[in-house]
């Protein structure tokens, strides 16, 4: 696509120059330029978010989700849980 924009002389000079080092035109410097530039800046795309809380995994092998607690869970005590709510 062609637009028209105005670099000062000096911006142009250097450009010209690299240009020719790469052995391109001054439109692929200024492009590559504004390019890396802009990309330092300003995401392109937004981030996604964050698939699952960072105290939850999906365990590999089986699937299913593990939550990190503060203290260990054994079987007696999930059994215990479950005769509460009965």
């Amino acid at each position: 696509m062609a637009k028209t924009i105005d670099l000062e002389s000096d911006v142009y000079a250097v450009a010209e120059s690299l240009a020719r080092q790469q052995h391109c035109t001054v439109g692929a410097v200024v492009n590559q330029t504004l390019r890396q530039t802009l990309i330092g800046r300003v995401p392109l795309e937004p981030e996604p978010p964050e698939q699952t809380p960072p105290h939850l995994t999906i365990d590999l092998e089986t699937g299913l989700p593990s939550v990190k607690c503060s203290q260990t869970f054994t079987s007696e005590d999930v059994h215990r849980c479950e005769m509460d709510v009965v």
